[in-house]
């Protein structure tokens, strides 16, 4: 445990803290459920400075419409790897989204879907992550 601790503190000090940058965290397009509050990907973006699109929500994973998403305009969309086609299940969400400033700039990224589970392997995630938000 001890390990995990440094590894994160190490990591947490070379990361850039983007406290402004809305993000949202996508699990799935269709429907559209996104990440909010009391998840482990929650409290990653927040370890990270970031603000969590969805972090008001009172639900942990809220079905999100198209229409939110347009007016909140995040800064940086993250989709979770759960399953091995998102890429391809996503197109259809990103044909939807293309007036949302972070689709036309390219800034959705695919993350590995070890967050969705508490381990060790969460230092990766959020090195990965840190890597998006500079």
């Amino acid at each position: 445990m001890e390990n995990i601790n440094n590894s994160l503190e190490k990591m947490l000090k070379k990361t850039i803290k983007s406290e402004n940058k809305k993000v949202l965290f996508i699990i799935w397009p269709e429907p559209l459920i996104v990440v909010s509050k009391q998840t482990n990907i929650d409290d990653s973006l927040t370890l990270l400075g970031l603000n969590n699109f969805a972090h008001e929500s009172t639900i942990r994973y809220p079905q999100y419409s198209i229409e939110e998403v347009l007016r909140k305009n995040p800064d940086i969309i993250f989709i979770g790897q759960g399953h091995k086609y998102m890429k391809a299940v996503s197109d259809k969400l990103f044909n939807k989204l293309k007036r949302v400033n972070t689709v036309k700039i390219g800034q959705v990224y695919f993350i590995s879907d070890n967050l969705y589970r508490l381990g060790p392997r969460v230092i990766e995630v959020l090195r990965e992550l840190s890597k998006y938000i500079k």
